[in-house]
């Protein structure tokens, strides 16, 4: 499988456009991040959108580059989270749209919480079966996106990686 890296600078560039195309639409009154991959873009567009109540929806369905064809569920929104924003807007926000399993897994449980939800992803898979509300560009099935906090260099720039691990 071929793998297309991003830069940081691509990912900042992209979640501003986000941010732009979420703010023309319903400002989110909170935001739901899918974890992992969807914690730092979820962060980001917090600030920018001016949104203070980030949680975290976290799932698993990999193992390393390998679908597991499962999900485990680790953390979902609590049912004080459920109540306050219910007939509110939120943003539901994750790095990639995949197969969509995942994002559908999401919308199905807050399907009958009276919660206004917009789904928003950086990236999406051709083929995917859900499709996000917004999303900035498409790859083919083949390519393996690897986001910058996926690689160790990447996370660390423009830190020094000796310093940081000796703190």
């Amino acid at each position: 499988m071929d793998k297309t890296y991003i830069s940081w600078d691509q990912i900042y560039k992209d979640i501003d456009t986000l941010s732009m195309l979420v703010a023309l639409r319903k400002k989110p009154d909170a935001i739901v991040a899918i974890g992992r991959g969807g914690l730092i873009p979820a962060t980001i567009l917090s600030y920018n959108l001016n949104v203070k109540v980030v949680q975290n929806f976290q799932i698993e369905s990999y193992e390393g580059q390998t679908k597991t064809g499962s999900h485990k569920l680790w953390q979902n929104p609590s049912d004080y989270f459920v109540a306050t924003f219910k007939n509110k807007n939120v943003l539901v926000v994750d790095d990639l749209a995949d197969s969509g399993n995942t994002l559908r897994l999401v919308k199905r449980f807050f399907e009958y919480r009276d919660i206004n939800l917009q789904f928003v992803t950086l990236y999406t898979k051709k083929g995917t079966a859900f499709t996000p509300d917004v999303s900035l560009r498409e790859y083919s099935t083949e390519e393996w996106i690897v986001f910058p906090w996926e690689e160790m260099n990447s996370a660390c720039t423009p830190c020094n990686k000796q310093l940081y691990f000796n703190i």
